[in-house]
């Protein structure tokens, strides 16, 4: 017969099976890019402006009329580095298609570690750099997180972790052939 240590025990593995299990279907529900938000429940971005690194400003209202993807990100964070060439790959596949993409590097020490990943990536759209002024920041719950913005720069669709160039595209498509 089982000791009343190894029952424990045992109960104490279920419970941690059950736990990380529960875990990773919450981390996995919702990632399906799935439709955007119906353009009646879609929230205007309040306008701002962001630096890249060689000081240039960026500012959203410059990009009314565009779909404009915001991707949150960091040098350090894996699932970010795994997102990026289904980024890159997107941002080549819809230049001058009316899709506009902007990385928003949220790293501490930016200038320090921004410019080897651009080079590594070959990243080709516009990396501006998160300040402690920048209070979108701080709705930013993980990383990486993807906004599209619709035309008249409201909020469309969000996703949280890495997202795919096909779940993504499907996205953009639909919010590039919306009627204005």
């Amino acid at each position: 017969m089982a000791s009343e240590k190894t029952i424990r025990w045992a109960k104490a593995a279920v419970l941690f099976a059950a736990a990380f299990v529960l875990i990773i279907a919450i981390s996995f529900s919702g990632k399906r890019a799935g439709n955007p938000r119906s353009v009646a429940t879609r929230k205007a971005l309040p306008d701002f402006r962001l630096s890249d690194l060689s000081g240039s400003q960026w500012r959203l209202s410059d990009h009314r009329g565009q779909v404009v993807l915001l991707n949150f990100w960091a040098t350090w964070c894996d699932a970010c580095r795994y997102e990026t060439p289904d980024l890159v790959r997107v941002a080549r596949h819809y230049s001058g298609h009316g899709l506009y993409v902007l990385g928003i590097d949220m790293d501490r020490d930016a200038a320090a570690s921004v410019p080897a990943f651009v080079r590594e990536y070959r990243i080709p759209y516009q990396v501006v750099l998160a300040d402690s002024s920048f209070g979108l920041a701080d709705q930013v719950e993980a990383l990486p997180t993807s906004v599209l913005l619709d035309r008249q720069g409201r909020v469309a669709w969000t996703h949280v972790g890495a997202v795919g160039e096909s779940e993504l595209s499907s996205v953009i498509d639909r919010l590039l052939h919306e009627q204005a």
